[in-house]
């Protein structure tokens, strides 16, 4: 499966005075193909955030709180998930 994070195995990021910057995905790893442990169910991701958010916790104190990486918790809420954390 295509990525669905990426175009081409990276992410164009736009700096005043920097330009562009392209950086590898950090899903596919800069390939632009969905690595097989990932699944990508972005309706779970949503209810996710949505919770969190309904809470009133930030990405940063969530993270605090549960003793999880914030880059996880971010993957996650965008639908990506390995297949052991479903």
């Amino acid at each position: 499966m295509k990525c669905p994070n990426c175009t081409r195995g990276y992410i164009r990021l736009f700096h005043p005075g920097a330009g562009e910057r392209r950086i590898p995905c950090n899903i596919c790893n800069g390939t632009a193909v969905l690595p097989e442990d990932i699944v990508y169910k972005p309706e779970l991701g949503k209810i996710m955030k949505a919770i969190r958010l309904m809470n009133g916790t930030s990405l940063r104190d969530f993270s605090r709180e549960t003793g999880r990486d914030v880059v996880e918790i971010s993957r996650q809420e965008r639908g990506f998930f390995r297949k052991e954390e479903l």
